[in-house]
C-alpha cells in the first residue's frame, strides 16, 4: 500500500524484502481480499468512511495516512 500511495521506492522495498529473507520470513502470501476486507471495516484504526494506516515514504520515515474504504478495497484487489 506503500508503493501504491506514497511512491515507496522500489529500492528500499528490495532493502526490506532481503531482510526478511535473512532471517527466513514470508515476503509473499494469498488470502481472501473480501475477508481481509471485511476484518479492516472493523478495526479500531476506522474513522467513518476511512482507516488511519501507517505507511513509508522510506526506510525510517513514515506517516499516518487516512485511506478510504473504496480505495482500500481496490487496493487489496490490486495486491492480488
Amino acid at each position: 500500500i506503500s508503493e501504491e500511495i506514497n511512491g515507496f521506492h522500489s529500492v528500499d522495498k528490495e532493502k526490506i524484502i532481503a531482510l526478511l529473507h535473512k532471517y527466513n520470513l514470508p515476503t509473499q502470501f494469498t488470502f481472501d481480499n473480501d475477508q481481509v476486507f471485511s476484518i479492516l471495516t472493523k478495526d479500531k484504526k476506522r474513522n467513518g468512511e476511512s482507516i488511519n494506516f501507517i505507511l513509508l515514504n522510506r526506510i525510517g520515515e513514515a506517516l499516518i495516512q487516512p485511506i478510504s474504504l473504496t480505495q482500500l478495497d481496490h487496493l487489496l484487489n490490486q495486491i492480488l
